[in-house]
């Protein structure tokens, strides 16, 4: 079995993509996707109405991203564990490159590039896509990384067990501290550019500059 765990806060206008696309893998195996969900908006409701094979967990206080993962690892079975966000839209072989990378290979990690999801590309989404992920480009050749962002990334069941998880304390750069604690421990990442979802930025600039 494969898991996929997504972490959520407010996500009720990006949500419904994010899922339809995990709903629409070429992967033929099992597969469990759990979304842990601290949301004040419609993101429960909807998941609850309409992705019923969504196991949900659903939080009445916000939670960081990073004990949301924590959260969805300890509620899973399978191996390995694949990690995206709530807007983001996962490629349909997403889930088949990543399973067949950890059958073949020995790395500890694996991840891929990050696209542009915004239609419109404003200049705003530009900007906030390229500050974030530029490193994380699909121009990019396959090789070893010492990180990946966690919204395009998967680990084999083995290293996040012998781990602490994701230490809330370094929000927003939870992700970063554990892979440098995974790399510093003799393991490695690999980039596969072929790996790839769209992230969806922020339009707004007031929302950017905040963030």
């Amino acid at each position: 079995m494969v898991t996929v765990i997504i972490p959520s806060f407010n996500s009720e206008s990006t949500i419904a993509a994010c899922l339809n696309a995990l709903l629409n893998q070429d992967f033929a195996g099992p597969k469990e996707t759990i979304l842990v969900d601290s949301s004040q908006d419609k993101t429960p409701e909807i998941v609850r109405n309409d992705f019923p094979e969504v196991k949900l967990i659903h939080l009445e206080q916000k939670t960081d991203p990073g004990t949301a993962r924590n959260i969805g690892f300890k509620e899973s079975k399978g191996d390995p564990v694949l990690f995206i966000d709530s807007d983001c839209e996962a490629e349909p072989d997403w889930m088949s490159r990543m399973v067949a990378l950890h059958q073949s290979t020995p790395y500890a990690a694996i991840g891929g590039a990050v696209l542009n999801g915004n239609e419109k590309h404003s200049a705003v989404a530009w900007a906030g896509y390229l500050a974030e992920f530029r490193e994380f480009l699909p121009a990019y050749p396959r090789r070893e990384v010492t990180h990946i962002p966690t919204c395009n990334i998967s680990y084999k069941r083995k290293i996040l067990q012998e781990s602490n998880g994701f230490d809330p304390h370094f929000y927003p750069q939870e992700d970063l501290v554990f892979n440098h604690w995974l790399t510093k421990n003799g393991q490695k990442i690999l980039f596969d550019p072929q790996i790839r979802i769209r992230h969806h930025h922020r339009t707004d600039l007031k929302q950017f500059l905040k963030h």
